[in-house]
Order: C-alpha cells, then structure tokens, then sequence
C-alpha cells in the first residue's frame, strides 16, 4: 500500500484513536500526515533549466565554474542562491 493510500485511511475526527496512533499503526510518520509539498515557482524552474543547461555543456565542471558560468551569464547574481534550489 502506497504512503499516499495510507494517509488517505488516517481519520482526524475519529474518536478513541489519536492521529499519532493512527500513524503509528499504519507505518506512516505523523510528519509526512501533515507535510503540504510547496509548489516550485517558475522563477525556479528557469534556474534548474539554466543549471541543467550549463553542465549538459560542460559536465567536466565543478559546481563552482557552472554557478561562475551562470553569474557570467547574468541568470544569478550569486552562486549561493544558484544552488539552494
């Protein structure tokens, strides 16, 4: 049974059982019961396309060159930003 089918079965208001027992039960970590994935923004994505871009060009550079390649580019002011995504 999938993680999802499993937190689909969890139910809040049922009483006599807390939600962190329901977990417990069904092998699913009560964070992962409560975890909302964020969506990607589409500044994001541009910036992933960018990376995968430079390295299927130059897949001999570090992590470094490819954020010193985008900063020569002008896609990213700063590497720390360029790879935190």
């Amino acid at each position: 049974m999938s993680r999802k089918q499993r937190k689909q079965m969890i139910e809040p208001a049922l009483r006599g059982s807390s939600i962190s027992r329901q977990c417990q039960l069904l092998s699913l970590s009560r964070s992962s019961f409560y975890y909302a994935p964020v969506p990607v923004s589409a500044e994001d994505l541009e910036l992933m396309r960018l990376i995968d871009e430079q390295y299927l060009k130059n897949t001999h550079l570090r992590q470094s060159l490819i954020g010193a390649a985008l900063m020569a580019t002008g896609a990213v002011r700063s590497t720390a930003n360029a790879f935190s995504v």
